[in-house]
């Protein structure tokens, strides 16, 4: 099948062949946006902030050609919070050729569109648009692909992957990482965020200015019944990665003494007891939805 990304969002823009801007992106940032053709690399980009660490993208890598293995490489796959393009060009590399990206900030949905080369945007759809204000169409997307994005939906989320488990069809994947509970609380007591160690606790996800969702494992494995998923896959994403990438950050610079230090003083952070994130891959059933509220 092939969705467009008119299909997605309501009066949606086309101000660069296969660049779309939605009407609620404020004009004055996409106005500005400079679309300078194909010229920005990886590492210019590797400090915007939300993007996917280096060190993480390894792990993506494998799981996501072990997960999207199967599937044809014509069919759609939608990912939803691409950021600056770093999984996107992984789901290039594994041969897809009808890709829908979805970033909500303009700045880095200008970034992934500069990093396609010309023959590369034949092939992938970017839509700047905030992931609550698309309403997919039933059975119309063949894989769902987010990483480290609808845990920030909050409140919203269940009903936000009930939405997107409909858009899929059927036999559809849907493959995600979400932040997980005792991961995040560890590396919050280890920047001493006394806020965010209070939010996680008690989970006061209204009264909190926190508006990241954490999650553990059986939640997940509940949403999903409750979505009409059958879960195919869960792996742990380390600690390690997180705290290093936060580190070097403000360091500026990779250093191995970083992590040798940072394992010297948090050994948990190298195990899969405590993960920071975790990988989820699942599959459409074809059984009604418990919910029939409209989205």
């Amino acid at each position: 099948m092939s969705l467009l990304a008119r299909e997605l969002v309501y009066d949606l823009g086309e101000i660069e062949p296969n660049f779309f801007v939605s009407s609620k992106t404020p004009s004055s940032d996409w106005m500005k946006l400079n679309i300078n053709g194909h010229g920005s690399t990886l590492r210019d980009r590797a400090d915007i902030a939300l993007t996917t660490s280096s060190l993480d993208i390894e792990v993506y890598r494998r799981l996501l050609s072990e997960t999207l293995n199967l599937l044809p490489r014509a069919c759609t796959v939608l990912e939803l919070g691409a950021g600056d393009g770093r999984i996107t060009h992984e789901l290039l590399k594994l041969g897809f050729t009808n890709i829908i990206a979805v970033e909500c900030h303009p700045e880095s949905a200008k970034q992934l569109y500069n990093s396609l080369s010309p023959t590369q945007r034949k092939f992938v759809q970017v839509v700047c648009a905030d992931v609550l204000d698309l309403n997919i169409p039933e059975n119309s997307i063949d894989a769902l692909v987010s990483i480290e994005v609808l845990c920030y939906l909050n409140k919203k989320f269940e009903k936000r992957l009930e939405h997107f488990a409909k858009a899929l069809a059927p036999n559809g994947i849907i493959t995600h990482s979400e932040l997980m509970q005792e991961g995040n609380l560890y590396y919050a007591i280890a920047f001493e965020d006394k806020n965010k160690i209070e939010s996680l606790l008690q989970k006061k996800w209204a009264k909190s200015n926190v508006t990241i969702r954490v999650f553990t494992k059986d939640e997940m494995q509940y949403i999903y019944k409750q979505c009409g998923l059958k879960m195919l896959e869960s792996h742990p994403i380390s600690s390690l990665h997180g705290f290093l990438s936060a580190a070097n950050h403000r360091l500026g610079k990779d250093d191995v003494e970083v992590e040798q230090a940072l394992l010297k003083a948090f050994p948990l952070l190298n195990g899969d007891c405590m993960p920071r994130a975790m990988y989820f891959s699942g599959k459409k059933l074809n059984i009604s939805f418990k919910s029939k509220d409209t989205l």
